[in-house]
């Protein structure tokens, strides 16, 4: 039989069927795709949080970045959690000025079409 790994009181507590199989499932590597470890509110106990994460059978955890600064914080980070941590990276771009510019020249992509 598969270990839970769920707590009694989790918010996965009770889950049914096909999505409480998957979940408590030893065969699954359970992925946290868009974790906001750079937030400074996690400075301090990051290495708590990414135990806790672990205790509750997150193998894995992709540490978002949106914008340059973040994005290398992520990449940091991922170097303090080497088997844990990965990093996606990424800008949030408004488009002004010399980017709007950009965005217009041919061969451009755009919500994924090509100028």
């Amino acid at each position: 039989m598969a270990k839970s790994i769920t707590k009694e009181g989790d918010a996965l507590d009770g889950l049914e069927g096909d999505m409480g199989a998957l979940l408590t499932s030893e065969n699954y590597i359970i992925v946290d795709i868009g974790a906001n470890l750079t937030n400074k509110k996690f400075t301090r106990d990051l290495d708590s949080v990414v135990g806790r994460a672990r205790d509750a059978g997150v193998h894995k955890i992709m540490v978002t970045g949106t914008t340059v600064q973040s994005s290398k914080e992520a990449l940091r980070l991922t170097r303090l959690f080497p088997e844990t941590l990965y990093s996606t990276a990424a800008t949030i771009v408004e488009v002004e000025g010399r980017m709007k510019k950009l965005m217009e020249e041919e061969g451009v992509i755009e919500g994924g079409a090509v100028r």
